[in-house]
């Protein structure tokens, strides 16, 4: 019984770990993703990125675990993922000039209104 429980238990961790650092890299990717977008559209400078990344990281983090939370909760996803964005916004507002922030949230804006084309666009495909 004992070894059944340490096994289980071996496996558990190996598992979580294995899914923790999976996940680790897609937000890691998704912050790189993100101060690339920022880099282009705001030309970021090198203390700026400094001063951006752990913004980033927290927004990419809080998007990551409400994709797993609100899984089956698209109007949760939508609320937790707005409050996310919103907080994000704010902390960029401290180190971002207003003209950097308006071409960014500009950029976003486009981005989300393109990609609502497209999934308009495979919704119309399907029937």
């Amino acid at each position: 019984m004992k070894a059944l429980l340490l096994t289980f238990g071996i496996l558990s961790a190996t598992f979580f770990n294995g899914y923790s650092q999976d996940n680790s890299a897609k937000v890691e990717r998704s912050t790189e993703k993100i101060i690339s977008k920022l880099k282009e559209v705001c030309n970021i400078n090198e203390e700026q990125t400094r001063r951006v990344r752990p913004f980033v990281e927290t927004y990419a983090k809080a998007c990551a675990a409400n994709k797993e939370k609100y899984a089956k909760d698209p109007d949760g996803l939508k609320l937790a993922n707005k409050t996310a964005i919103d907080n994000y916004i704010e902390q960029l507002k401290t180190v971002l000039s207003p003209d950097q922030i308006q071409e960014y949230v500009a950029s976003q804006h486009q981005t989300m209104a393109s990609l609502g084309t497209k999934m308009a666009v495979r919704k119309d495909s399907t029937h």
